[in-house]
């Protein structure tokens, strides 16, 4: 896998790793300091079998160890929220081809929101790179 070669080996041990969209490329390159903490967070992350086995959602010791290991490194959990504004213009004509009207004739508005991990003063990255391989 190509991905490996940004992965300290010590991770690759312990997580598997998806990359997507060339996710790791672009963190290891436009944002070195940022995938240096995460994996540095990574490798004091340990979720046990009965971790996984708790039922409970954010309410379970999980969400609490990421806390631990991030936040020291100023990273926050926040929410994001945005709106996406789509407007439909038809054609002057009812030919296939041509100009386009310079009233839309619908416009919709699509809510939404996502959870995301900021690291304080910096800009926002999502990730959702690793998977446990097996419970430790």
């Amino acid at each position: 896998m190509e991905h490996r070669k940004y992965i300290e080996q010590g991770l690759l041990e312990r997580f598997e790793f998806h990359s997507y969209g060339h996710a790791l490329e672009i963190l290891h390159e436009a944002f070195p300091m940022e995938w240096r903490e995460l994996q540095e967070c990574l490798g004091k992350l340990w979720i046990t079998l009965a971790d996984l086995k708790k039922v409970g959602g954010n309410e379970t010791p999980i969400p609490k160890k990421f806390d631990h290991v991030l936040y020291p490194y100023g990273w926050r959990e926040i929410r994001i929220s945005g709106d996406l504004v789509v407007k439909k213009y038809p054609r002057k004509t009812a030919q296939r081809r041509g100009r386009f009207a310079e009233e839309p004739y619908e416009v919709e508005t699509i809510e939404g929101a996502l959870p995301d991990f900021r690291r304080t003063g910096g800009q926002t990255h999502g990730f959702s790179l690793c998977e446990r391989k097996e419970a430790v």
